[in-house]
């Protein structure tokens, strides 16, 4: 029993990308904090669009070969926020269609910088989730 909850402890300090998650007040420079493990999440700096699901909605465009279709559905995203701002490491966690799948990579890709992720006042590599609605009808 105490091994099993010395896993678990073990567990819940490992990060997304496999590194120790340092506890202290020295944070290594690689290290990927999920987006509920830091003080402060990131922001997209969206200044003509005001916030992030605007920019969505004036960016994500339905792939043409949906035109005559009647589709929808929910791709997720993750990716990493730099500690710079920039966006790295997309992943589709639900592949919903292939041209979807790239259209949310194209958007993703496109993003202006972010303000990056806080943890112990200082700007750390934060790992986000985001869902992408399609809805055609």
């Amino acid at each position: 029993m105490k091994t099993l909850i010395n896993l678990i402890f073990i567990l819940l300090f490992i990060n997304i990308n496999g590194s120790f998650a340092q506890k202290s007040g020295h944070i290594d420079q690689d290290t990927v904090f999920l987006y509920i493990d830091v003080d402060l999440l990131p922001k997209l700096t969206v200044n003509d669009y005001g916030t992030i699901d605007n920019y969505i909605h004036s960016n994500l465009r339905f792939p043409i070969i949906f035109n005559e279709s009647a589709i929808s559905g929910v791709v997720y995203a993750s990716f990493v926020v730099t500690k710079d701002g920039n966006i790295e490491r997309i992943r589709i966690l639900n592949s919903f269609e292939e041209h979807l799948d790239n259209e949310v990579i194209r958007v993703l890709q496109s993003m202006p910088k972010w303000i990056p992720g806080i943890k112990n006042d200082k700007a750390v590599h934060t790992r986000l989730i985001l869902p992408f609605v399609f809805l055609l009808r």
